[in-house]
């Protein structure tokens, strides 16, 4: 049952994300649902259950969106992966240790898709690090509240 209620909710917000990209661009770059998905199954489930969530989001979101087709997906989960590891070895449960993981696996997550592009030879027309800024900023407000709210309501 727990598998099936993560598939939703990585479903759920990858979906979500694509279709408010659509709708109101400007307004979906200020943050990454499936992100937030991903490090937050990072910090309650470990590296394993993150690893798979950011995959399946990854490449849910690459198909969806018509980019190049793993380029998400690597960067989600080696993002979940390594959050996955920090949460094992680290207290993540307090505000600002939330903050900083959010904050940090946002930069990590922008440069693995930025660095994975640049050695496949692909050229970006757009600078992404001016609006990594808003990025980070988005994913902390959105996400720290909605962590903290959701790891006091699930049983452990």
């Amino acid at each position: 049952m727990r598998f099936i209620l993560a598939l939703a909710v990585v479903i759920a917000s990858t979906v979500g994300q694509v279709v408010l990209t659509g709708l109101w661009p400007g307004v979906a770059r200020f943050f990454d649902l499936p992100l937030l998905v991903v490090i937050y199954y990072g910090i309650t489930r470990g590296p394993a259950g993150a690893l798979l969530a950011g995959t399946s989001a990854g490449l849910l979101q690459d198909s969806l969106e018509g980019t190049l087709l793993g380029v998400s997906a690597l960067s989600q989960a080696l993002v979940g992966y390594l959050v996955g590891i920090l949460g094992l070895r680290f207290a993540l449960a307090p505000l600002m240790s939330r903050i900083l993981v959010l904050a940090a696996a946002t930069v990590l997550g922008s440069s693995i898709e930025v660095g994975t592009l640049a050695i496949m030879g692909r050229k970006l027309s757009y600078s992404p690090f001016p609006a990594l800024l808003g990025n980070v900023l988005g994913n902390c407000l959105l996400g720290a509240p909605i962590m903290g709210a959701l790891r006091r309501e699930s049983p452990q």
